[in-house]
Order: structure tokens, then C-alpha cells, then sequence
């Protein structure tokens, strides 16, 4: 039987980011709608990133903090998998 994965999940205080990375799902936060899950090298590191249906990229977490606490929360439309799954795992929290 497979196991059931939550779609609503809670990010950690730290995200741990230790490359770039690009995660193409279709999540909404804050009753926005976005298209993937993304980080980038910045000069302090890691930045974490939400991206738009058109392509508009909203910073959410660097230098080690949320830039606001609303972005902490995410409802996927489908069931993570993967190497989504496992970076969700490692840093945050399924509600």
C-alpha cells in the first residue's frame, strides 16, 4: 500500500540549501498560485525562491530567514515525490 504524503506542510525556522536546486509542482501559499520551488547561490549563500505561472520569481528565505512567516506555509495540488519529498522532509513539516 503506498504511503499517504501530506499536501500542506510547514517550513522549518532554517532551511537547510546546500546547492541550486528546481522543483516543478504546483503549489499555492498565501492564496497565491505557484509553478515550482527553487534556491540560487547568492553572495550570503542560498536564496529560496517560489516561481509564477509566469516565471516571476518571489524571493521567500535567505541569509538564513523568511523574508515574511506567510511563506512557511505551502498546499501542494498533488502529493510530493521524490527529491521534493526528501527536501521537504529534512526541512519542514507535514500538517
Amino acid at each position: 500500500m503506498k504511503e499517504k504524503v501530506s499536501l500542506t506542510w510547514y517550513f522549518n525556522e532554517t532551511v537547510s540549501i546546500d546547492s541550486a536546486f528546481n522543483y516543478e509542482t504546483a503549489f499555492t501559499c498565501n492564496l497565491s498560485n505557484f509553478v515550482a520551488i527553487g534556491s540560487a547561490r547568492s553572495f550570503a549563500g542560498f536564496t529560496f525562491y517560489f516561481v509564477t505561472g509566469t516565471y516571476k520569481r518571489t524571493e521567500v528565505y535567505s541569509n538564513n530567514k523568511w523574508k515574511n512567516s506567510i511563506y512557511r506555509t505551502v498546499t501542494f495540488d498533488e502529493e510530493p515525490t521524490g527529491d521534493l519529498l526528501t527536501f521537504l522532509r529534512a526541512n519542514a513539516t507535514p500538517l
